[in-house]
């Protein structure tokens, strides 16, 4: 059983993401069959899409990659706000990657029925262990607000979800998303949390500095319970360790 946590620290974001998509590109030739990896949101992914595409494109262990989100917007695929469309663009279609290995979150549908569809569809699609589905790695980010995935600090009764995937809805806008359990993240066998950025330093302190205000962000719940968990940070995200 392994509940710790790395922290990887560099200089800059795009060298931080460097420094994943290289871990990735070493990282899936060692499952010599299908590799099921999750996909974060947001913009700070962009960066590492980029790197992966314009490093990595060649690279023929692409063909045993399964990609998956861990949340989505409620929007149509082609809205400029969905988490598909945006790694399409920018990782997705520069690979070359086949849409039968493409398991994108149906942000266009009622969000219940969107939410049941793709906890059916992981279910399926991954191997199980003790009940829960296994991925080989899942991709986060944190917010501002310590969230991560669409796990939001107003809304904590859904950390406690026995499901593969819950509604929830950003606070600001009330906009629903569909988004990844706790239950299942911590189930992976790895997660890597890419967090650079200054509005990420306070809730980077609290994290590692075992304050009482950690208790209260959402992502201070992912603990893989067998797998490895790192945090990529740059200078910005960790200049309050």
């Amino acid at each position: 059983m392994s509940q710790s946590r790395e922290i990887k620290r560099y200089n800059t974001a795009q060298a931080a993401a460097e420094a994943i998509a290289t871990y990735i590109e070493k990282l899936i030739p060692s499952f010599s069959e299908r590799f099921d990896m999750a996909l974060s949101g947001g913009s700070s992914p962009k960066i590492l899409f980029d790197v992966l595409a314009d490093k990595f494109a060649k690279k023929n262990f692409w063909n045993n990659v399964h990609f998956w989100w861990s949340d989505e917007r409620c929007v149509p695929p082609g809205d400029n706000d969905s988490n598909y469309k945006m790694a399409k663009e920018h990782l997705l279609v520069p690979l070359g990657i086949e849409s039968d290995h493409i398991h994108r979150i149906k942000g266009e549908i009622l969000p219940e029925d969107s939410s049941k569809e793709y906890s059916n569809e992981i279910m399926e699609s991954l191997k199980i262990r003790e009940g829960v589905p296994v991925f080989d790695l899942i991709l986060l980010g944190m917010g501002p607000d310590g969230h991560t995935a669409s796990l939001f600090p107003d809304q904590m009764n859904l950390l406690k979800s026995d499901k593969c995937c819950e509604v929830s809805f950003f606070p600001a806008t009330g906009q629903k998303r569909v988004t990844f359990t706790v239950k299942l993240i911590n189930n992976a066998e790895q997660v890597i949390l890419f967090v650079p950025g200054l509005s990420k330093q306070q809730r980077i302190k609290e994290i590692f500095s075992g304050e009482e205000q950690a208790s209260k962000l959402p992502v201070n719940y992912i603990r893989p319970i067998h797998g490895r968990m790192i945090f990529f940070l740059d200078e910005d995200s960790a200049g309050l360790l």
